[in-house]
């Protein structure tokens, strides 16, 4: 502990302190970036394009005409699509029946919102889904629609605590070392840390 008090304490330590918050927040900036390439690749691509093939059909009777251009859409884009829909589409292809149809439009569903949602792209309101019967069933939507708002309270709730817990941290480690060398690095140190937790809790 008082070895990394002296540290810190340091103007040597404080510069290792700084390189080393660098190194970590440049290596997390190019691997967002590198994510969010693949994820609107996969977006532009895949995901939206099958999305709105199947969308005036979603948990509708089976249309082959628009499996096939999705089938052909997949075939073409095998590099972006990942193991799951690699499986329902391989299962939709062997016996195109409603079951399966349906877990194609579910998973496509799904995913359409979620990377709209991470590329910062508004997804589809409650409303927009129930007047286009956008839905496996009423009662999967019921749930759903459950489920985001106890995950909205979750989220909230241990985003507050977690803040509260780095104020109260962040306070004490203050009143401890704070002295005017040291309070730029302990200021980039609590800012870098809030920004993380902003990020992380950005769904």
């Amino acid at each position: 502990m008082d070895t990394i008090k002296l540290l810190i304490l340091n103007s040597d330590g404080l510069a290792f302190v700084i390189a080393i918050i660098t190194i970590i927040f440049t290596y997390y900036l190019s691997r967002h970036t590198s994510s969010q390439e693949i994820i609107k690749e996969q977006h532009e691509k895949l995901i939206s394009p099958i999305f709105f093939i199947l969308e005036p059909y979603l948990f509708q009777s089976i249309n082959n005409e628009c499996l096939e251009k999705v089938f052909h859409l997949i075939g073409k884009n095998k590099s972006l699509v990942d193991g799951k829909l690699l499986e329902i589409a391989y299962f939709c292809n062997e016996n195109p029946s409603q079951a399966n149809y349906n877990a194609l439009c579910a998973y496509i569903n799904k995913s359409y919102d979620k990377s709209c949602k991470r590329l910062g792209l508004r997804t589809r309101s409650i409303e927009y889904r129930l007047n286009r019967k956008q839905y496996e069933t009423k009662l999967s939507l019921f749930i759903y629609i459950c489920f985001l708002t106890v995950k909205g309270l979750l989220v909230l709730g241990m985003a507050l605590l977690i803040f509260l817990s780095l104020l109260l941290l962040g306070c004490y480690f203050f009143s401890r070392v704070k002295t005017p060398e040291n309070e730029p690095v302990l200021l980039l140190i609590v800012s870098i840390m809030f920004l993380g937790l902003i990020k992380y809790f950005d769904i």
